[in-house]
């Protein structure tokens, strides 16, 4: 099975298993599951492909964007990413 598709179940499975109204997820579990152009600050982790992740997110029932406020600076490049449940 190709890695993206394994990583967005991996993903898909920690929301459907998500009891809360909210879940943060780091930036390289969902850059693996959504990967989109180079990211210019490392060679390991691609950008997010955001296109594709917000229309998937919204069909699951949730909202997704970064969480700069509760990343620490080191990582700001690579924010944590909020997924809130659209109710």
């Amino acid at each position: 099975m190709d890695e993206t598709i394994t990583h967005r179940k991996a993903l898909e499975k920690n929301l459907i298993e998500c009891k809360e109204n909210d879940i943060v997820i780091p930036y390289r579990k969902v850059a693996q599951a959504f990967p989109g152009d180079d990211h210019e600050c490392t060679f390991d982790i691609q950008r997010i492909d955001s296109e594709t992740l917000q229309p998937w997110a919204k069909e699951l029932g949730w909202s997704a964007k970064p969480a700069p406020e509760i990343t620490p600076p080191s990582k700001k490049n690579m924010p944590l990413i909020r997924f809130t449940r659209i109710l």
